[in-house]
């Protein structure tokens, strides 16, 4: 199928966002060595076994990173096929680890591959719901909205 079409608008913002990336000065921040550290952060403190204060590592390190992100410098200051662009935009887009921190960090239970050591079983009264996250300027926003049980009773799945 044929790709939607893209208002000029949108194009116009993406392309004042990569060349506000471009146009950045040297500091020495580099998308490479933040990726590294966001890879870290993340597998050391927001892995399958987790826990509070280990969460609470990772979203600061997020946010950290987030912040710094900012200041990303690229070499490459070409317009066609520029990796080092790439590089610093795909680095933004990973930054949306903080959500998966912060809905750990909410969700106080243990459900398929969301293991909290600090809540090691599953709590259908408090947790059966849909959790919907809004982007805000403070962080992600949290909220819920009901499950509707149909044919399919939850269970604890049991291997």
């Amino acid at each position: 199928a044929p790709a939607a079409p893209v208002s000029s608008a949108a194009a116009g913002n993406d392309f004042a966002h990569m060349k506000s990336i471009i146009d950045r000065k040297d500091n020495g921040v580099r998308a490479a060595a933040l990726r590294k550290e966001l890879g870290s952060a993340m597998l050391e403190n927001a892995g399958i076994f987790r826990d509070s204060e280990k969460l609470g590592l990772a979203l600061k390190a997020v946010r950290d990173l987030r912040d710094r992100c900012q200041d990303t410098f690229v070499q490459d200051k070409g317009r066609t096929f520029n990796m080092d662009l790439l590089f610093a935009v795909e680095l933004d887009n990973m930054l949306l680890a903080e959500t998966m921190v912060v809905v750990g960090i909410a969700l106080q239970e243990s459900r398929g591959s969301h293991s909290r050591t600090d809540f090691p079983g599953r709590d259908d009264e408090a947790w059966l719901k849909h959790t919907v996250i809004y982007k805000a300027p403070d962080g992600p926003q949290l909220e819920y909205t009901p499950v509707t049980i149909t044919r399919w009773q939850p269970e604890e799945r049991a291997y």
